[in-house]
């Protein structure tokens, strides 16, 4: 499905936006920036959501062949209730290559930086309630997950590393495989 408050920077910059005191019902990705970034989206602030059965709450997507840049993201004080898919993603391998057009586009990694997830609390999550996929080469960096809770027992959680910052004050504790810590953070 589409995503609800969804931005991206085809071809041209988008940044300078603010989302306050939304709720949603059933869509794509509640809050989603991405999956085309071309243009850059930068300088977002989103606070006081509610997300309701959705496939994700807070999703950013992209894919190695993307380009652009996400930075400078500030997405706090969400609810997040039965997302379908994940509650809270951060995924450089979204999507798939089409084999109906021709040869693969040239790969251009979307370089995301400086985003903080914070004050999240998501209830019932039908699959994972986090995934982190970043790319090796390209990381995620200057990533902050701070006071989220989870309620999903047992947590699920996909997490294939290329993402790098820190994660605090996450109930329950996050797995091994889905730690930050493994790079310094920027900016």
């Amino acid at each position: 499905g589409w995503d609800c408050a969804g931005y991206a920077g085809g071809g041209v910059p988008s940044n300078n936006i603010t989302i306050r005191n939304l709720t949603v019902w059933h869509g794509g990705g509640g809050i989603s920036i991405g999956s085309e970034l071309s243009g850059g989206v930068s300088n977002v602030f989103v606070e006081n959501v509610l997300l309701q059965h959705g496939s994700y709450g807070v999703f950013i997507k992209t894919s190695e062949t993307r380009g652009g840049f996400v930075k400078n993201i500030t997405i706090r004080n969400v609810q997040i209730e039965g997302a379908l898919k994940s509650a809270v993603a951060l995924d450089a391998n979204y999507g798939a290559r089409n084999p109906w057009c021709g040869s693969s586009p040239a790969r251009i990694p979307t370089r995301i930086d400086n985003v903080t997830v914070a004050s999240v609390v998501s209830r019932n999550a039908l699959n994972d309630s986090l995934r982190l996929a970043g790319l090796a080469d390209a990381p995620m960096t200057g990533i902050k997950l701070e006071n989220i809770t989870f309620h999903q027992h047992p947590l699920r959680c996909a997490c294939a590393g290329g993402v790098h910052g820190i994660a605090v004050n996450i109930v329950p504790e996050l797995p091994k495989e889905c730690s930050l810590a493994d790079a310094p953070m920027t900016g």
